[in-house]
């Protein structure tokens, strides 16, 4: 399940911001899917001091801010800039558009999803239909794959 609501992720970013924090933002334009990290570093952080220095530049104070955190800023930019969820979700939608995906296009795409129960839910009528007549190999891949997906369950309403 999920839920959605209206944020004002810019005005969001200038908070984290004022406050000493480091705020990224997706680039993509053309997406449903807006992505936000933020960083605070509470009162007592004496690593970035900014509080009332701020001039209205968010794009440059924030470049300084982000730049003292190189792993940060890589992680977010290799999980969100480079494929991230509106890509995932674009490809998702791709392959379940198209009535001939195969098994090994969807299992590709269950472990890209680091085999989430939904993705799996999503395409069970391939599986379904195509495994028994695979191969051993690709019918391995299947079940070592079902067993990750049980792994990442977890029940959400007992």
């Amino acid at each position: 399940g999920s839920f959605s609501f209206m944020v004002n992720y810019h005005a969001l970013g200038a908070y984290f911001l004022c406050g000493g924090g480091v705020a990224l933002h997706s680039r993509q334009e053309d997406t449903s899917i807006e992505v936000s990290s933020f960083v605070s570093f509470g009162e007592s952080s004496e690593l970035l001091p900014l509080k009332n220095d701020f001039d209205g530049d968010f794009e440059n104070k924030n470049s300084a801010q982000v730049s003292a955190f190189p792993n940060f800023l890589n992680a977010f930019t290799t999980q969100v800039q480079i494929f991230g969820p509106s890509d995932f979700f674009v490809l998702q939608k791709g392959i379940k558009e198209n009535p001939s995906s195969s098994l090994r296009i969807v299992l590709s795409l269950l472990k890209l999803s680091n085999y989430d129960q939904d993705v799996f839910f999503k395409f069970r009528d391939i599986f379904l239909s195509q495994t028994p007549s695979s191969g051993t190999k690709l019918c391995s891949d299947v079940s070592n794959g079902l067993k990750s997906v049980w792994d990442n369950f977890y029940l959400v309403d007992p």
